[in-house]
């Protein structure tokens, strides 16, 4: 038997194997990781921007381009996998090739942890500074504190059991090797289970913290939206963990895999972004040129420190961002 041109799966009834020219889902995956890759180097390169020219670059920032820096790897090898096989039918995939897939496919499944704690790291990070820098040590600021270990230990744990799948690791591609291997599909849906309840506590912490901000409910709108991104985020890890779910009941593995991947660009994607957006409105107003926000209707309230702030960056940073009484804008920004 030819593993380059024997079948990985006989065909079903009406189907007929075909391994030159098979039906393909791939065009759309590239389509998928080109937007995301984009989207994603635009956002992180405004808040680089921004960082550098308030002299405020520090090492969250060197995290989020690690992070980046893996997500290309991710993406890269992602698109490894599709042409091995993931986004065609497994019966239009030789044994050759899936034995190459499940190879990449599993460094792929490692580059997600990978990609994923650094983003989360720096969330979390800006999520401090921007509402807890004050009392650090309060309750909240212990929350985050826990949440970071926490987010550590997750992903950390799963890039290992990922890692070591199979005793010997050949075994991951070379299914009749002698040895031991754990379900690493149902490894990777209670991963993005967990990833999933990891994203709600991340998001709950600046919405709770908004709710309490002592201003007008059309400016708690708008600093919630800046953090309301990580929602869109969640959204995708539930997708992901229903098509992942899919896949662990489907003998069709290969075509089950792409809407998993395009999924998992995605969240990512967002979760650049939403480590980013916060920094969005205040480049908007610089690139547009706003110079003078218009002031602050009479009886708005600055009570909170918080509230202060989320409005420290509608000035110059070398300016006292407490002394502001100027609004915040729709395009302007809410952090540090």
């Amino acid at each position: 038997m030819d593993p380059e041109t024997t079948p990985a799966m006989q065909a079903p009834p009406g189907e007929i194997s075909n391994l030159v020219d098979p039906d393909t889902t791939i065009p759309g995956r590239y389509a998928m990781s080109a937007i995301c890759l984009v989207v994603a180097v635009t956002f992180v390169s405004i808040r680089i921007y921004m960082r550098v020219i308030w002299k405020k670059f520090n090492h969250e920032d060197c995290v989020l381009l690690f992070a980046m820096v893996s997500f290309v790897v991710f993406l890269a090898l992602s698109l490894i996998t599709s042409v091995y096989g993931v986004g065609k039918h497994l019966w239009d995939v030789s044994v050759a090739d899936l034995q190459r897939e499940l190879f990449y496919g599993n460094i792929v499944e490692i580059f997600i942890s990978v990609t994923m704690f650094p983003i989360k790291y720096v969330v979390l990070c800006q999520t401090r500074s921007i509402f807890f820098q004050n009392d650090p040590r309060g309750l909240f600021g212990h929350i985050i504190t826990i949440l970071i270990w926490v987010n550590f230990m997750l992903y950390s744990s799963v890039a290992l059991a990922l890692i070591f799948a199979c005793t010997p690791r050949e075994k991951l591609w070379h299914p009749y090797v002698e040895g031991y291997c754990i379900d690493d599909i149902a490894c990777v849906v209670i991963s993005i289970a967990l990833n999933i309840a990891s994203d709600l506590s991340i998001l709950i912490i600046p919405m709770l913290c908004i709710a309490r901000l002592q201003m007008p409910l059309k400016k708690k709108l708008l600093a919630a939206s800046v953090f309301a991104v990580g929602a869109f985020a969640t959204v995708a890890g539930i997708v992901r963990l229903y098509y992942g779910t899919r896949v662990s009941q489907s003998e069709d593995l290969t075509w089950g895999l792409m809407p998993v991947g395009n999924w998992t660009d995605i969240e990512l994607g967002l979760g650049f972004v939403v480590a980013s957006a916060p920094y969005v409105p205040r480049f908007a107003r610089k690139l547009l040129g706003y110079k003078k926000p218009a002031p602050d209707p009479p009886n708005i309230q600055r009570s909170s420190h918080r509230m202060k702030r989320l409005e420290s960056l509608t000035i110059n940073p070398v300016q006292q961002p407490f002394e502001s009484k100027k609004a915040i804008a729709p395009w302007e920004d809410y952090t540090v």
